[in-house]
């Protein structure tokens, strides 16, 4: 197999991890701010994210009878340990002066490749399809999703999401990886350079353009369908005062609006990151110490913390719950409509 620079691999995982790295002495002014904006991002998804589950968990008999809710604790849980990770794979993250053994071998492939910093964010990429595809089910197909099996679609989402992300990230770093003269090198063995760039694009596909085909394509046919069945159902509200049918459709949109907002931020977080890293694969000449190429990694790690604050600003349910979380009260003054 035959060894290829580093420098030439244009993964998003790779290349990112010259910036991931944490305090070492060779490290300048700009990499001290990196390492603080990690330090600073990966804080902040902790604390919001651990509200989150916290608020969920503590009012469940309110929101996690409802699946949607379920996938929001599961897509926070994923942030938490992708916020855990980035502090930690920015404070213990030494790449050189490894010595020779099987022991340097695995701190490598495993630990120093980042493989659980890189792992939740596609599993988060996933998660966030799986919830998509959960509204779009929803919208759709109201009848048969209320009669569906909420239960084992959420456990297989769970598995399916953790499964393709950890095992995608795993196999091909854990192959490609390894100590060269003292140094890890991440993504550096490679049989061609046709397939370190095949290997580039197709990341960049599965972790970034496919997904958000999907975001555009089922959020846009939400947006009609939901459009078309408000005209529908204000007349029924209206004239028959089905109550109940248009709290329904209320709640089905309110929940389908906060879920678009997620999708949104994960596009702005992402974009810029995804697109630099295409056009480095198709051949154009950029390179990875620019400050636009630092605004596009720190960007990209912000989608581990906003999300939360999608939740707080477009579900009132959800903020009066936090509401009573943080002051402590004893008794939910929340009243969850059925979003089923």
């Amino acid at each position: 197999m035959q060894f290829i620079n580093q420098t030439d691999i244009y993964s998003t995982e790779s290349l990112l991890s010259d910036f991931t790295p944490g305090p070492n002495p060779a490290s300048d002014n700009n990499n001290n701010v990196l390492d603080n904006a990690y330090y600073t991002i990966g804080t902040v998804g902790v604390l919001d994210n651990s509200l989150v589950i916290l608020t969920l968990v503590k009012r469940r008999s309110n929101f996690l009878r409802r699946n949607c809710y379920r996938f929001i604790l599961h897509q926070s849980i994923i942030d938490l340990v992708a916020s855990v990770f980035l502090i930690l794979t920015t404070r213990f993250h030494q790449m050189t002066g490894l010595p020779a053994g099987l022991a340097s071998e695995v701190n490598c492939r495993v630990w120093l490749t980042n493989l659980f910093l890189w792992g939740p964010f596609m599993i988060s990429t996933y998660n966030l399809i799986a919830m998509t595809f959960e509204r779009y089910f929803a919208v759709l197909k109201p009848v048969a999703y209320k009669s569906s099996s909420k239960g084992a679609i959420f456990i297989t989402s769970v598995i399916s999401t953790w499964t393709l992300g950890m095992t995608f990230n795993a196999l091909m770093k854990i192959i490609t990886s390894g100590v060269v003269n003292g140094r890890c090198r991440v993504l550096y063995h490679w049989s061609s350079p046709e397939a370190r760039q095949g290997f580039g694009i197709l990341t960049i596909v599965i972790e970034y353009f496919l997904p958000l085909v999907i975001l555009i394509f089922c959020y846009s046919h939400m947006i009609y369908i939901l459009k078309q069945m408000g005209s529908v159902v204000r007349p029924v509200a209206d004239h028959v005062t089905n109550k109940a049918s248009s709290n329904r459709f209320r709640a089905r949109k309110n929940i389908t609006k906060t879920m678009l907002w997620v999708s949104i931020c994960f596009v702005l977080c992402w974009t810029s990151n995804q697109v630099y890293f295409l056009l480095m694969n198709l051949g154009f000449n950029l390179t990875t110490k620019t400050n636009f190429y630092k605004f596009t990694v720190i960007a990209a790690f912000l989608n581990c913390c906003v999300n939360p604050f999608v939740y707080l600003v477009k579900d009132s349910a959800f903020r009066k719950a936090v509401r009573d979380v943080v002051l402590g009260s004893k008794t939910s003054s929340v009243e969850v409509t059925g979003t089923e």
